[in-house]
């Protein structure tokens, strides 16, 4: 919910305005995978935060007058929360690039009682420290910069995150390896042409413009299904197709959805499982990543792509 740009956010934006990519565009270069040098501090920007920040006080103040509008990408893990604290003490739900706790309120504000819910926020430390002076009266919310060992969570949400992660693949393997009841990855880009990189062009300086993923449907239910997890539904939330040809009009249709996973088999959650490589560090935003390689057909091609077709540069 919080890494793409959007109306909310455009008051905390207007003091960068000058820094707008050439012509509006949205994204500006694709490549197949990130590059490494110096993470990117985008999303611990103070601009970024208190606009954030702003956004999340609104959502509190409509919950706790019992009027809030719940977002349809967010209400089938409302749902799920609410269900689950029905027929046992307690849902311990894990927030991976969860801000400062944006999808907090959508999320618990459904529940009948919140004692005993506990509410794992993992980010980085500025969006850490916002997010514990935001919910300081809300024990059942804690912000963390890195992935708790002993965390059992019945609900992962990731909204607007895995998408800004280089190694997407070992990330989602460490979350299946929790072994939580439902996995909902939100606002997630899907492009119908294969698994590649785009720069996102906005307001913030041109030297953190973060990359993020495109992906292949197909290869992220592979994904999760090596790790015990089979696809059970996906939802549209909108069309952003003609924002991803910024980068290069031969890119296929993309489109904004939420993917939901839960445990392969009936009846059981999956055995362990232990990610073949090294865990990556999910407290840090954006991940480790890699030197872009440019992909074919460039912007001033007319040849139709195909899936993950790449050359060095």
């Amino acid at each position: 919910m919080k890494r793409e740009s959007g109306p909310e956010h455009a008051a905390g934006a207007a003091g960068a305005a000058q820094q707008q990519p050439q012509a509006g565009k949205a994204y500006d270069r694709v490549a197949d995978r990130f590059p490494v040098e110096a993470r990117s501090g985008a999303w611990e920007r103070s601009e970024w935060l208190e606009s954030s920040a702003k956004y999340t006080v609104g959502l509190r103040k409509d919950s706790a007058a019992n009027r809030l509008v719940i977002e349809p990408y967010l209400s089938p893990v409302a749902l799920a929360a609410a269900e689950l604290a029905r027929v046992q003490a307690g849902v311990t739900i894990l927030d991976l690039g969860g801000g400062v706790g944006q999808c907090v309120e959508p999320v618990l504000s459904s529940l009948a009682n919140r004692a005993g819910c506990d509410y794992v926020i993992v980010e980085g430390p500025n969006s850490c420290k916002m997010g514990r002076a935001l919910y300081r009266n809300a024990p059942e919310v804690r912000f963390l910069e890195t992935l708790p060992a002993d965390i059992r969570p019945d609900i992962v949400l990731m909204s607007s995150a895995l998408q800004y992660i280089h190694d997407w693949r070992g990330t989602l393997a460490t979350l299946a390896g929790l072994r939580p009841r439902h996995i909902y990855i939100s606002r997630l880009p899907i492009h119908s042409r294969g698994t590649v990189a785009v720069r996102q062009c906005n307001a913030l300086a041109e030297s953190e413009w973060p990359w993020h993923w495109l992906f292949s449907a197909r290869e992220l239910d592979e994904a999760m299904e090596s790790g015990g997890y089979a696809f059970t539904f996906d939802m549209f939330i909108r069309d952003i197709t003609h924002e991803v040809r910024d980068a290069d009009p031969a890119l296929g249709d993309c489109a904004l959805r939420v993917r939901h996973y839960t445990p392969a088999g009936r009846g059981s959650l999956p055995e362990a499982h232990t990610p073949a490589t090294a865990s990556p560090q999910l407290g840090q935003w954006p991940s480790f990543r890699q030197a872009p390689v440019m992909w074919k057909p460039s912007r001033s091609s007319t040849a139709t792509p195909q899936p993950g077709q790449c050359v060095s540069p």
